[in-house]
């Protein structure tokens, strides 16, 4: 069987994580299949080509980094390649189907800010149109694909509500914990940078974007300070003396702010991007990893966490406790007292974080990126030779589309 995946669109982050361990393990679960990836051009992304494999071929798309020149490769070009390739079923792997499929398709949407409620608040006015926009765009892809996958029941519920009729279509498959490396690269100054922390220190493993709630655990921070005065929170920020390009400026200008105003200086820690290598180490000599995102397809430090045997704090949110379970300890992430409360019971109570660990343990199996190619394997094969296509939009609504991205295009500019 041939499979077409669509990741133009895909530029770094969670996705990136996810799409590089989905084709590595994905052609281990299929080895008879092949695989063809369009990716943006690299410049565009900041994650390199997969690993080479006879049964993958990688396709750099020169455009489609804008909202018209994407629409133009979802709904023409890349249907017309695939065609032609010979694909038995396509993934659209950036959350964007084709409204009218001549090919089997499946869309994997892992896009919080479109599709959650509880990220509304965090958005700019901008912002907020352009993810109602993309909802839009979702939506009526979904209606015409033979299955769509997600990974936690809060994101299946919340598109049911949106898209009736396609329950039953919608497979929730989790994303996974990236085992570590046989032999781990970590750079000497990430390694100093982490073995100079003196217990305990917290992490928190997030970009700098508003959902993610950054300037509420800061507020919680010299709460915490109280008890345990020598403590640390490691943020993967750009410090303030070198962020700018690789990061959203705007929200980490407002993060380096408060850290000033609230004179925690001394508490934070910018550690930068880590890579998946660094990530895992930092996890696995961290007191905690305290996540009060207000919003998450999934939420990958959480599984992490678990795998590197790191005690988890986090928001008591339905994404939250669907990942880890009895393994974690809740707090309302709009609270910073409740925020530093959770953390400073953890920390004083050993025996409660070693058992947090061991529980963990017992979790992170389900994780597992060969378990979770292995569920994704069959959603494809079973939409390849699921029966006659469901009809697809009515006549003029790819008009309405193309109207929509040109609506949000108008907004980006």
């Amino acid at each position: 069987m041939r499979v077409a995946i669509d990741a133009v669109g895909i530029r770094d982050f969670g996705g990136a994580v996810l799409l590089d361990q989905l084709i590595g393990w994905l052609p281990r679960a299929r080895p008879d299949w092949e695989w063809k990836l369009y990716l943006l051009p690299h410049r565009e992304r900041r994650f390199e080509d997969p690993a080479p494999n006879q049964q993958v071929s990688v396709e750099s798309i020169a455009y489609g980094g804008s909202a018209l020149t994407r629409l133009y490769w979802i709904y023409r070009d890349f249907p017309q390649r695939a065609a032609r390739w010979g694909a038995d079923v396509v993934l659209a792997f950036a959350n964007i189907g084709v409204g009218r499929p001549d090919i089997a398709q499946v869309i994997y949407c892992h896009q919080p800010l479109a599709i959650l409620p509880e990220s509304a608040g965090t958005q700019s006015f901008p912002d907020m149109l352009r993810m109602r926009v993309l909802r839009s765009l979702v939506c009526r892809g979904m209606r015409s694909s033979r299955a769509v996958v997600v990974q936690t029941r809060a994101m299946k519920h919340r598109l049911a509500e949106l898209v009736s009729g396609v329950e039953q279509r919608i497979h929730v498959i989790p994303g996974g914990c990236r085992a570590g490396s046989r032999t781990p690269h970590i750079r000497p100054q990430k390694r100093d940078l982490i073995d100079n922390l003196e217990q305990p220190w917290l992490l928190y493993v997030a970009q700098p974007v508003p959902h993610k709630n950054h300037l509420m655990l800061l507020h919680a921070l010299p709460l915490i300070v109280q008890w345990f005065p020598e403590i640390r929170l490691v943020l993967t920020v750009d410090p303030p003396e070198t962020a700018g390009r690789r990061q959203p400026a705007g929200y980490a200008g407002q993060i380096h702010h408060v850290v000033r105003v609230l004179g925690l200086r001394d508490s934070v820690v910018f550690a930068g991007t880590l890579t998946p290598d660094e990530v895992h180490y930092a996890l696995s000599l961290a007191s905690m990893l305290v996540f009060p995102s207000l919003a998450e397809s999934f939420g990958l430090p959480l599984a992490e966490a678990m795998g590197a045997g790191c005690p988890v704090a986090a928001s008591d949110l339905s994404y939250a406790r669907e990942i880890v379970g009895e393994a974690g300890a809740y707090f309302n992430p709009e609270d910073p007292s409740a925020i530093a409360f959770t953390v400073t019971a953890l920390l004083d109570q050993p025996g409660r974080l070693r058992q947090l660990s061991e529980l963990a343990a017992g979790r992170k199996h389900r994780f597992e990126y060969p378990r979770i190619a292995e569920r994704l394997a069959r959603v494809l094969e079973q939409a390849a030779g699921a029966g006659a296509h469901r009809p697809g939009p009515r006549p003029g609504e790819q008009e309405r589309v193309i109207s929509c991205v040109e609506s949000q295009a108008s907004l980006e500019r």
